[in-house]
């Protein structure tokens, strides 16, 4: 706690102590991870999300890793609904070597729904595979 000491103004009587509170800071920003396995292979697609309810608190920012037992060629999130995506810039996508990021620090709380996009080959063809998980930020 500070303490202020307020001097009264010329021809006023008397002194004033006030308290005041130190500012504090919220918790650090962190980064956080969510692990996504994705497993292509004709003619089925297997996937992980681990979170799959990510928490967040306002501040922290996220990246969507593709596990080395991945074979999805690329990642990519989006908000699902909502009037903007929850976090400081928009998302960038990522493949097996970087991951996808959120695109800043969340700013918005609530819980928003996303989508997490991973595009696989399956023999011959190109698919893109849609999962909806969720996100709360506190």
């Amino acid at each position: 706690m500070r303490l202020a000491l307020l001097l009264p103004a010329a021809g006023l009587s008397g002194i004033a102590l006030i308290a005041t509170a130190a500012p504090t800071q919220g918790p650090a920003a962190i980064l956080r991870n969510v692990a996504v396995t994705a497993i292509c292979t004709p003619p089925s697609v297997q996937f992980t999300i681990n979170p799959w309810v990510l928490r967040l608190n306002v501040g922290d920012s996220v990246q969507w890793q593709l596990t080395t037992a991945s074979n999805a060629d690329s990642i990519w999130v989006d908000r699902k609904r909502g009037p903007r995506w929850p976090f400081a810039g928009p998302p960038r996508g990522g493949n097996r070597g970087r991951p996808a990021h959120s695109g800043g620090a969340a700013n918005l709380r609530g819980r928003h729904q996303y989508n997490v996009y991973l595009r696989c080959t399956l023999g011959a063809d190109t698919v893109i595979v849609l999962v909806d998980p969720d996100m709360v930020i506190e």
